[in-house]
């Protein structure tokens, strides 16, 4: 406890114990108020100390302008958006502090697709603010904004939802001005039409305008395009005159492939060859049969993880001596899964760099069985890691060729498969599997 004179210069404010040392004649002292001493001690411990031992403190003050400026960023980059924009207007020196970098770049930004509802900080924010973590937008947009083409609001991610046609120029022209904004790592685009609940149709100009954007911006970390569902058409078009010069960058690639965007894919593949470490290219309404993007694929130097089917050609993949996941959607009901098992079995064989490997099978059949089957075959495969997502049905039907399988899987340490916990069929594969961690959905 640190005991000083009232009044004497920088002694904290506390609790005046005059009334003990009325009596005395004896000047008041005070308390400084700390943790845990909220009560008054008993007259008894209350003194004076001698000149010699009183200690003097200087004022603590709480008043915020009081605070420097890295501690007023810090406290400001918790306060809500409408209380940040307040903090403009109190004096000259928290201005410029409330639109400090350090204060924005940590926080979000997003318009509904709500003709009814409007987020009033919206335009403000992208017309003040200089920076954003991520931006969300659906266009056409249905409020106009203009500074969402011309302010000064950089952000480092982008999520565009597309839901009409016209749609694509308006977010080819958001991407450009961002680029130039020079912070901008991540775009996710979402293409879904509002009234059909399809991919919009794009004519050859706004894809054109849309991709060649895309395949132009530079520093981009990863790209993430997504339709609305499972079967859609393909986009109509896609433009076969990029030419981009920009530098290897993104690490993460994710787009549905379709003969009419395979042009943009390998543009993708190999402007960013040297960078890219995950790709996933899903199958909707066509099947995957490119011999040029499987080249490229296969000489991607630093790929790490692979999201696809199976498809002809994919036992070059065993060259790429860095491929250490991948995961395998099979669809039996599509005709060409069948046909291209084998070159799927004839990959698994051979890579034998691989770690992690997950078959998400959708119907009865047994093509999942003979891949496993193929993978353990060398007896030497490196898989650590075995996800098994099937009809629990469909095990039933072929567990014992399963559970021959994992026996010859030297370095498997985990098992993760779609059985129920207490069914007889997890008791089946426990005890074939003693000594790898195994786990039930």
């Amino acid at each position: 406890m640190v005991i000083s004179k009232a009044g004497q210069p920088g002694a904290r404010p506390g609790v005046i114990c005059s009334r003990f040392h009325a009596r005395d004649g004896a000047p008041p002292c005070s308390i400084g108020s700390s943790p845990g001493n909220n009560v008054l001690p008993s007259p008894a411990r209350v003194c004076c100390p001698e000149p010699s031992q009183q200690v003097v403190q200087p004022a603590l003050s709480t008043r915020m302008d009081h605070l420097p400026d890295d501690v007023l960023l810090v406290v400001m980059s918790h306060l809500r958006t409408w209380d940040l924009f307040s903090c403009r207007l109190v004096c000259k020196r928290f201005a410029p502090l409330a639109l400090h970098p350090e204060v924005w770049r940590h926080r979000n930004l997003w318009e509904p697709f709500n003709r009814d509802y409007v987020n009033v900080l919206f335009c403000p924010v992208l017309r003040l603010a200089p920076c954003l973590d991520d931006l969300r937008i659906t266009l056409p947009s249905p409020h106009t904004c203009h500074s969402l083409f011309t302010g000064p609001c950089a952000t480092k991610r982008l999520y565009i939802e597309i839901r009409e046609p016209s749609g694509a120029a308006q977010a080819a022209l958001l991407i450009r001005h961002q680029r130039e904004l020079g912070r901008l790592k991540g775009i996710h685009l979402h293409l879904l039409d509002e009234q059909s609940g399809l991919r919009p149709e794009f004519s050859v100009a706004d894809t054109s305008v849309l991709f060649g954007t895309v395949v132009s911006t530079p520093g981009l970390h990863y790209l993430d395009i997504s339709p609305a569902g499972d079967e859609l058409l393909p986009i109509k078009s896609s433009p076969r005159w990029l030419h981009p010069t920009i530098e290897a960058s993104m690490t993460d690639f994710s787009c549905p492939w379709s003969p009419a965007l395979e042009h943009f894919f390998n543009c993708m593949l190999a402007v960013h060859a040297a960078s890219l470490e995950v790709v996933e290219m899903r199958e909707y309404t066509f099947e995957f049969n490119s011999p040029s993007t499987v080249a490229l694929l296969a000489q991607l130097p630093a790929l790490v993880e692979l999201f696809c089917s199976v498809f002809p050609g994919m036992e070059a993949l065993a060259e790429c001596a860095t491929l250490r996941h991948i995961h395998l959607e099979i669809n039996p009901q599509k005709d060409h899964v069948r046909a291209y098992a084998p070159a799927a079995a004839s990959f698994l064989r051979r890579a034998r760099q691989l770690r992690t490997l997950q078959l998400k099978y959708e119907d009865e059949g047994d093509v999942g069985v003979e891949l496993i089957t193929a993978l353990a075959s060398s007896g030497r495969s490196g898989v650590e890691v075995l996800r098994i997502d099937y009809d629990p049905c469909d095990i039933e039907a072929h567990l014992p060729e399963l559970l021959g399988a994992l026996a010859s899987l030297p370095a498997l340490r985990r098992l993760i498969v779609n059985v129920e916990k207490d069914s007889p069929h997890a008791q089946k594969i426990l005890a074939a599997t003693s000594s790898i961690q195994v786990e039930f959905k």
